[in-house]
């Protein structure tokens, strides 16, 4: 028997509170193996946060890693070109990128999906998640809307990120597929 092999996926913390608030968290540790960088973990699971009891139980239970960035210095230097001041939990997500430890970043902070697109990094938004699922017939297109929906009003996107996310075609997004 084969097995599936996951794919990683990197996130930061405001990405992960929209996809729990949403009821999609869990769907995404079903369809890709999840890490948070050290400083995600922390912001998500502090006192009051919106998820943080279920995010402490979902460390323990393995259900996804909690990683440190190592001291690469090319990826260093790579964040250091940039020149764009980013919360600590977008570096390091960022940064887990460079050092190779994930195929992809979701990442819903601006600033930092500006440094993505810049250096060429993979990544989408907790937006794009349902249509991933919906272009995966994972759910029907009426949860896909509904859920995208859910999602812009938590969150905070301009029209052409909605408009994007809302039909996004599937050759755009096939190196975010789940395996």
């Amino acid at each position: 028997m084969t097995e599936i092999q996951f794919k990683n996926a990197l996130i930061d913390a405001s990405s992960a509170i929209l996809l729990f608030k949403s009821d999609l968290f869990e769907r995404l540790l079903t369809s890709y193996h999840v890490i948070m960088a050290e400083s995600v973990y922390n912001e998500v699971t502090r006192a009051g946060y919106p998820g943080a009891a279920v995010f402490k139980a979902g460390c323990a239970d393995r259900r996804y890693r909690v990683v440190r960035p190592q001291n690469d210095p090319k990826a260093a230097q790579a964040q250091r070109n940039s020149r764009v001041t980013l919360g600590r939990g977008e570096t390091e997500t960022i940064r887990l990128y460079l050092e190779g430890r994930g195929q992809f970043v979701i990442i819903d902070d601006g600033k930092g999906a500006g440094i993505c697109k810049k250096q060429k990094i993979p990544y989408i938004n907790a937006l794009l998640f349902p249509r991933i699922l919906y272009l995966c017939r994972s759910i029907s297109e009426g949860d896909h809307r509904a859920k995208i929906e859910e999602i812009a009003r938590l969150g905070r996107y301009s029209r052409r990120v909605y408009d994007y996310a809302a039909s996004c075609p599937r050759h755009k997004l096939s190196r975010f597929l789940p395996a």
